[in-house]
């Protein structure tokens, strides 16, 4: 069905849609997080988080280029490694899909509280707060609707918009208020060493504030030319994110008005108490008396939310696609608008789950934050996958740098945002997976088909179990109960998971060029 989309988007509507997705609230805590576990050896850990990210997006780009369908990150598993790998990813990432946009844009509306407490008020939305939502999500709604290209555009426009505020906001930071001293003074460069800068990558989000890129993958169906544009935009989103995170780490740490910052709780030269600070970077500014600074920043943490729903509505509607060539759902989804070309059963669709959700959420917001715990599990395969598939594409495509040292690496990484994830949300996640073999028993209810997908797939199954119970036993950093260290934790993981990684390349489907071409028909030609 992907072939039937309009392919309109170009290198930077599609790098925009990465950028829109991966920027966003956590820009504005994050720093101070990661200075308070590694100091100014957070820039480390900047540098290793962005590159981390990189090895799983060009592995992506690879496929993404050769095999441009919508919904590519449910697709692939289904190609090496069946239907009960592709379910239990596939829906997992579905659902923190939709559960995305409501929990984003209730962070818009408790900025917004301050000038208008009728929106948000004890901590949840008001009924004229979820009213406004709503409206919110049918305007977006009707974008995507009404043409990819429109998408496109305006993701490209509000992306440049929400780098640009940070780059007026690091750039302020940096001639107004820069003290070099901070990156040598109170303990040196690395007062915590090398497990601080791990921490930061880890238990300070920085690791998470990546993720988010691969919605380029799910847009690949109606990338202009794949093989050269996927590659470029995923590249392109790469590296103005890593920019950005990077000089604003830099700016973060470099304009610390450790006096200044004495009124929210941080002691002078302790890097540890900067986690006092509620809203960092507002509060940097305020210290350094930069108050339209503090006010940017303001109007960034509202319109970031409101513009990361854009592309991500459009995003969910190509994974239910995705999910529909899998064989998951009715092919009633997957039908296009006649005019635009674009999936308005599926969108329609996740507009009215999103709707449900918002409506939800006060009251069962901890429930619907556990069902999207699910997500970490999907970064586990993506290595095998690739594997898998790789040795079936054209010589003539785009390849990743050491694609063969790459997939190994990424499971171990991949592994490692289950145990980052935490207790007991690792258990959470690996029970709302479990629930979609439910929906893999009811499509896929025959003897022959289940012994088949249960040797393709029994390896996952085993290996997120492992990972559960590792991260129940490790150290309390990630909720665990402390009976093993994280240095142990570390070794243990990377061993299984290089384990786990050869024994789902061995139980792969057995696939043929043939078969992958079948997906994709018009990706060898473009």
């Amino acid at each position: 069905m992907a072939e039937k989309l309009k392919r309109e988007l170009g290198v930077f509507s599609l790098a925009f849609i990465g950028v829109i997705s991966v920027i966003g609230s956590g820009v504005l805590v994050i720093p101070a997080q990661a200075a308070s576990m590694a100091g100014p050896a957070s820039l480390i850990a900047v540098i290793i988080a962005g590159v981390a990210m990189l090895l799983f997006l060009l592995m992506y780009a690879e496929l993404s280029s050769e095999i441009p369908v919508a919904g590519g990150t449910v697709v692939y598993p289904d190609i090496a490694n069946g239907k009960i790998v592709s379910s239990m990813i596939g829906f997992g990432l579905l659902l923190a899909y939709i559960i995305s946009p409501p929990f984003v844009l209730e962070v818009m509306f408790s900025y917004l509280s301050t000038y208008f407490p009728s929106l948000y008020s004890n901590g949840q939305l008001t009924l004229l707060g979820i009213f406004v939502a709503s409206l919110i999500f049918l305007i977006f709604y009707v974008i995507n609707v009404l043409g990819v290209n429109l998408t496109g555009i305006l993701s490209g426009i509000f992306g440049a918009i929400k780098v640009a505020i940070l780059m007026v906001f690091i750039l302020g930071l940096l001639v107004l208020a820069f003290h070099p001293a901070n990156f040598f003074s109170y303990g040196g460069f690395a007062p915590f060493g090398f497990g601080g800068v791990g921490l930061a990558v880890s238990a300070g989000g920085l690791f998470f504030a990546f993720t988010g890129f691969r919605l380029i993958v799910d847009y690949a169906g109606e990338a202009r030319a794949p093989k050269r544009i996927i590659p470029k935009s995923i590249i392109l989103a790469v590296l103005l994110v890593f920019a950005v995170y990077l000089l604003m780490q830099i700016a973060f740490v470099g304009s610390l008005n450790w006096a200044g910052l004495s009124q929210y709780g941080v002691s002078p030269g302790s890097w540890t108490s900067l986690s006092n600070l509620s809203s960092p970077l507002s509060q940097i500014a305020s210290a350094n008396n930069l108050t339209s600074l503090s006010s940017l920043i303001m109007l960034f943490a509202i319109y970031s939310p409101l513009v990361f729903v854009i592309p991500v509505l459009g995003a969910e509607a190509r994974l239910m696609m995705g999910l529909v060539d899998n064989g998951y759902l009715p092919k009633f989804f997957n039908r296009l608008s006649k005019r635009y070309k674009t999936p308005y059963v599926a969108l329609t669709t996740v507009f009215i789950l999103t709707i449900l959700t918002l409506v939800l959420m006060p009251r069962y917001s901890s429930i619907l934050s556990l069902v999207s715990s699910a997500y970490g599990f999907t970064y586990l395969t993506i290595g095998v996958h690739y594997s898998v598939i790789r040795k079936h594409l054209s010589p003539d495509r785009f390849k990743a740098p050491l694609g063969s040292i790459i997939a190994p690496i990424s499971t171990i990484l991949g592994a490692f945002i289950v145990i980052w994830s935490g207790y007991p949300y690792s258990l959470y996640g690996f029970l709302v997976m479990l629930v979609f073999l439910l929906v893999y028993l009811y499509y896929n209810f025959s003897k022959d088909k289940l012994k088949e997908d249960l040797r393709t797939g029994w390896w996952f199954i085993v290996f997120t179990a492992l990972l559960v119970v590792i991260s129940y036993l490790t150290s309390p950093t990630f909720g665990g109960i402390g009976k093993i260290s994280l240095n142990e934790t570390y070794v243990l993981v990377t061993v299984i998971s290089i384990a786990f990684y050869f024994l789902g390349v061995r139980f792969s489907k057995k696939i043929s060029a043939i078969d992958v071409k079948a997906i994709s028909p018009e990706s060898g030609e473009l």
